[in-house]
Parts: C-alpha cells; sequence; structure tokens
C-alpha cells in the first residue's frame, strides 16, 4: 500500500496565501524607473505602498482559509519591506499592520502578531544597513535564505513563548508548531527570491539602457568630432586659393571647395539637375577654349599614376592650370582630383616682362638712331660755321643748331617716359576721375572738359593720367579751335569702350592707321605711341574713329578682366 503524504489543511492554505502574495508582489516590478534607478526616499515609499496593497488583499479578500482580520502568515512581508527598501518601507508597513490591527477590533495588545511585526522590522532593516553598508559580502540569495531562516526562528519561538494552551489554531493565524518554521522560512524566500529576479532584470535592463545610453553618447561624441574633423578640413579645403574637385570614375563631380564653385559656378545639388554635375559640361560652359582639353583625362582607372596638367581660360579671362590626378582611397582609385590654379597674375607678369624686353630694345634702337641723326645735323651745322658764313648765315646755323638741341632733350625726355611703361604694378582706377585732374592743367586753354557718368573703375598702368595728357595735348595742339572735351563710357557685348571726343578738326581717313606709330607726327612721334604702348599693359587697346572735319574720337576698349564697377561714390 503506497503511503501518500497529508498536508494539513492550515498549511496548504498558508502556502495558498504565499502564491496569492508572490503574484502581488511583482507589483514591484512596475516602480518608475527613474525612482528605481535612484533608490531614494521616494523609492523605499513605494515598496511600502506595494506591500501594504499585497498584504491588505492577502488579508481582506476571501481567497483562502487564511482570509481573517489578523496578520497572520502576511507579517512575511515586514522584513522583507525593511530588506528592500529599509526603515521607510518596514515603517510603512508596520504602522498599516498595527492599524489595522486596532480597526479590526484587535486591540493593541500583548499578542503574537505585534511582537513579531517589531521583530520583523528590525531584522528587515538591519539586512538592509548591512548591505547597503556592503558589510557583508555575500549573493543576495544567501542573504534571503538566512533573514528567511532567522525569521522562520523568530516567529516560532514567538509563537511557541506565547501560546500557553495550544488553543490559537485559527486558519489565519497558526498552523501548528512543526509546520508554522517551514510555512515562514519557504514563504519568506520564495517572497525574497522573486524579489531578487525583479531585481536582476532591472538591473539587467538597467544595465542595457546605461549601455545604450554610453554607445548613444559614443555615438554622438564620434558625430560630433567627425562633424568637427569634416568642417575644420573643409574650411581648410576652403580657404585655400586654389579651385580642388574630385569627380568619380564617370566624370561626376562628388566634391568641391569654395573656389572651385565660383569658378565653375557650381550649383548645389538640390538645385541642379544630374548631368549638369557632369565635369565636360562644367567644362564645357566655363572655359573660352573647352575644346583643347582631352576629357579622357577625366576617367581614371586603376593603373593611372599618372598626373596630367593642361592650360584653360575661362569665359572671364582668368587662366588656370589644371592639374588632373587620382584620387584613391584605401589605395584604390576611386576617382579623379582637379586642381585649378590660377595663374592670371603670372601670366600678366610674364607678359609685362616680355613687353618691357621689346621696349627696351625697342628704345635703344630709337635712341640710338634718332641721336645718330641729331649729331649728324649738329657736325653738319658745325662744318658750315667753319667756312665763314655770313653774319646772318651764322645766326640761322646757331639758331638751328638750338632747335636740334631742344628736339634731342625732347627725346631724351620721351624716352624716359616711356622707360616708366610697365615698371609699376597695375592699379584699378577710375578713368572720369584721371580725365578731371588731368584736364586741369589745361585751364587756360578756353576748353570745356565734360565727363558722363563713370560707372566702371578700370585696370591700368599708373601711368593713365599721361594717356589723358597726350590726348588733351594732342587736341590742343593739332585740333585747331577745340572748345569741348568730353570722355564718356558704353558697354558692348563683354567690353567696355572708354570714349574721348573733341570738337576741332579731326584726323584725316589716310593718317588714321598711322598715328599710334612710333616717330609719326611733326614732333618727337612718341606722343600717340606712349598711349597705346601704356594701355597695352593691361589689354586695352585704342583706335580712332572720327568723322574728318568733325573732331577725333578716340575709342579706348578694355575687356571683361580690365574693368569692374567703380568703388567710387
Amino acid at each position: 500500500m503506497d503511503i501518500v503524504p497529508v498536508i494539513s489543511d492550515p498549511a496548504r492554505h498558508w502556502f495558498e496565501n504565499i502564491s496569492i502574495l508572490i503574484m502581488l508582489i511583482l507589483l514591484y516590478n512596475f516602480i518608475p524607473s527613474r525612482i528605481y534607478r535612484n533608490k531614494t526616499f521616494w523609492f523605499s515609499v513605494f515598496v511600502g505602498v506595494i506591500f501594504c496593497f499585497a498584504a491588505a488583499m492577502g488579508i481582506l479578500v476571501p481567497w483562502t482559509g487564511t482570509s481573517h482580520p489578523v496578520i497572520g502568515l502576511n507579517g512575511v512581508l515586514i522584513p522583507l519591506a525593511g530588506y528592500v527598501g529599509g526603515f521607510v518601507s518596514a515603517g510603512i508597513i508596520t504602522i498599516f499592520f498595527v492599524l489595522y490591527r486596532i480597526l479590526s477590533g484587535g486591540g493593541t495588545g500583548n499578542t503574537p502578531d505585534l511582537v513579531i511585526a517589531i521583530f520583523a522590522a528590525t531584522v528587515g532593516c538591519l539586512f538592509y544597513e548591512l548591505r547597503k553598508r556592503k558589510i557583508i559580502l555575500i549573493p543576495p540569495v544567501f542573504e534571503i535564505f538566512i533573514l528567511a531562516l532567522l525569521f522562520a526562528g523568530i516567529t516560532v519561538t514567538t509563537l511557541s513563548f506565547f501560546t500557553h494552551d495550544g488553543g490559537m489554531d485559527h486558519p489565519g493565524y497558526l498552523i501548528g508548531h512543526d509546520d508554522t518554521g517551514i510555512v515562514i522560512f519557504f514563504g519568506l524566500f520564495l517572497l525574497g527570491f522573486t524579489i531578487i529576479q525583479i531585481d536582476n532584470k532591472r538591473a539587467n535592463e538597467e544595465s542595457l539602457i546605461r549601455y545604450q545610453e554610453h554607445l548613444e553618447s559614443m555615438v554622438q561624441e564620434r558625430t560630433a568630432e567627425l562633424s568637427d574633423i569634416n568642417a575644420f578640413t573643409q574650411a581648410t579645403i576652403d580657404s585655400t586659393a586654389d579651385g580642388i574637385l574630385v569627380i568619380d570614375p564617370e566624370g561626376k563631380v562628388k566634391g568641391y571647395n569654395r573656389t572651385a564653385r565660383e569658378i565653375l559656378d557650381i550649383r548645389s545639388p538640390d538645385e541642379t539637375k544630374e548631368d549638369e554635375l557632369m565635369i565636360s559640361r562644367l567644362i564645357q560652359y566655363h572655359m573660352a577654349k573647352p575644346d583643347s582639353l582631352d576629357e579622357s583625362l577625366f576617367f581614371a582607372l586603376p593603373e593611372e599614376n599618372q598626373v596630367f596638367t593642361t592650360e584653360l581660360t575661362s569665359r572671364s579671362g582668368r587662366i588656370y592650370d589644371l592639374s588632373i590626378a587620382p584620387y584613391r582611397v584605401h589605395g584604390l582609385v576611386r576617382g579623379r582630383a582637379l586642381n585649378f590654379h590660377d595663374i592670371t597674375e603670372k601670366k600678366h607678369n610674364e607678359e609685362i616682362l616680355v613687353g618691357m624686353n621689346q621696349k627696351l630694345h625697342l628704345l635703344s634702337g630709337i635712341s640710338r638712331h634718332d641721336i645718330l641723326n641729331q649729331i649728324s645735323a649738329l657736325k653738319l651745322y658745325l662744318y658750315l660755321l667753319k667756312q665763314n658764313p655770313t653774319e646772318q648765315e651764322a645766326l640761322e646755323y646757331y639758331d638751328r643748331m638750338n632747335r636740334t638741341l631742344r628736339l634731342m632733350q625732347q627725346h631724351a625726355e620721351s624716352s624716359g617716359e616711356y622707360e616708366d611703361i610697365g615698371i609699376h604694378q597695375p592699379s584699378w582706377q577710375n578713368p572720369g576721375a584721371a580725365f578731371l585732374k588731368v584736364a586741369g592743367s589745361f585751364a587756360d586753354q578756353g576748353i570745356k572738359f565734360s565727363v558722363s557718368d563713370i560707372r566702371y573703375d578700370i585696370l591700368a598702368d599708373p601711368l593713365l593720367e599721361r594717356v589723358f595728357y597726350n590726348l588733351i595735348d594732342n587736341s590742343v595742339r593739332h585740333g585747331g579751335q577745340v572748345t569741348t572735351i568730353t570722355l564718356s563710357e558704353e558697354c558692348k557685348d563683354e567690353t567696355m569702350h572708354l570714349i574721348y571726343q573733341d570738337d576741332g578738326a579731326g584726323i584725316s581717313s589716310d593718317e588714321k592707321d598711322r598715328i599710334f606709330k612710333k616717330g609719326f607726327g611733326r614732333n618727337t612721334g612718341f606722343g600717340m605711341f606712349l598711349i597705346q604702348e601704356i594701355l597695352s599693359i593691361t589689354w586695352i587697346t585704342i583706335r580712332e574713329d572720327g568723322i574728318p572735319g568733325s573732331g577725333v574720337l578716340f575709342e579706348m576698349i578694355v575687356p571683361a578682366q580690365a574693368f569692374r564697377p567703380s568703388l567710387e561714390k
């Protein structure tokens, strides 16, 4: 015959009560994270309230035979509350039990309920402090085990002391001395183990949250660092004077700096069609002679290592030294890097240097030729004076010798002016202001000088004033009865035309093409030639386009790169 262990009804009711408490204690899991994480006063309050609610449900609701207006087995919540939340939690649930005991008619007499409650609160708080101060360093499961064992011993001892007649056996209070300790121990241990599991679960969740926050913080820091690095890199690239541009193997623009954007007028991707970001299209549109560039240079192949260089001129007249090199990422060719280096000033200086060498050679030839001619004339007059001329003839020879010397002096002075051309750096000047300044030197000639609204400055040699001086001097010397001289401007296509006019006799058609040649004229032959040479320093050309008999009309044609809106107000 099999022997089946029989569990007494009180014991079964007590285990049912424990099961209900375990389910109710799961409310501990729903303490708000910000309160649970900090473990402050409000955490202890939450623990006390949750445990009070669990005790109330275990006492008041008729779940099982344990429902009775006494504390009974629900007292295991007191040490557990002290262990989890400290003095505040233990105080809240103890006060709840005492008040309940009074309100239920049990009074405050010397009963096991109250004695056990006081001991339970003290033991629970003691373990809380030991754990908080890290005096005991054992796993939480062992702490609960010791707490449950200690509380079970206290409960059995207390019940034994107060039960003299063995009659305290109603279901909500006592099982029997043999079963009480076991039920109390397992009840408290199960509840404590449930709390530990919840703590472990929430600790893991908090660790994951903190780790996630740490990762997010690291990502934000790295993102900020990368953003700073990218901003620094972009600022460094943007601060360079060269235009830097990166294209992919298909020739599509993938990146560029501020200078490159200005050179090729690149707009943002949101404002630009995809085909408009192709380098061949940008070169074709913005460069003056795009066909001179081999487009195959834009396509990068892995085996290519050579850096190609070429020269391009933009439609605005700027000259660029373009270098094209493979663009590599981790050793692999990902496209091409283009560098636009502005060499306009360099080219200009080279042209000036070549021009100055030509002028020095020309000046040397002119001076030598003119001086030899004048010396020959002087020798002739000296020879004639030795032939015993008459007094009248001698005076005429002396007069011619003086004129020859004056002519030699004028040649020397003109040569000095010619030497100054191109010596100094061209600068931006307002032609109207320069014209009026020079006009003041002819104030006694009875000529009215006027300037139309000059809206542009021009890039010219510092001898620009000499240009206007020679033009006005030419009008005074050869224009006859000149009464008005005007300077105006007119824009045509991409050039600006400065127009000098007077109301004098003008220039005959057969002389229009010869007046700017060296040596042409009645004096030194340098005046108009100097004008042309001074203006040519900055690519400005001059021509005479007036009607003979109606005054001169000198048209100075200024290219796009040599004029800009005037800065003078």
